[in-house]
């Protein structure tokens, strides 16, 4: 009995998970409708056009961090300063995107990943 509250009480706890981030995506999608907003996430831009290069970033950096064949700080940290860690990634990504596009025209993986594709080298350079 109990066995089957808990799986209904998870049941309806990623369901819930669902509706929230669907919400979400619903407040950016209507925000990214309005002039100020455009500008304002605009400062993403740069970041999403080498999503998969910030995305193994993130991995490298954060599990370097938190696991043990670097920082070994997993669980010694607690929420609030973890949040602190996140943001700060996201402000050197945000920078470091900026930075590199403003030279190339792809990030790095993606540009790996488009000539793979393709079957050739494509253009890098601006």
């Amino acid at each position: 009995n109990d066995m089957m509250l808990g799986a209904i009480g998870g049941s309806i706890r990623v369901i819930g998970e669902m509706f929230v981030a669907m919400g979400y995506l619903g407040v950016i999608t209507l925000l990214c409708q309005k002039a100020t907003w455009q500008k304002t996430l605009s400062v993403f831009a740069p970041m999403g056009r080498m999503s998969l290069t910030n995305y193994l970033l993130q991995t490298v950096i954060l599990t370097s961090v938190f696991y043990g064949y670097a920082g070994n700080m997993f669980g010694e940290i607690s929420r609030a300063p973890q949040m602190l860690v996140v943001v700060a990634v996201i402000l050197f990504q945000i920078v470091l995107s900026y930075w590199w596009m403003r030279a190339f025209r792809f990030g790095p993986i993606e540009w790996l990943w488009r000539s793979l594709s393709y079957g050739k080298l494509q253009p890098f350079r601006r």
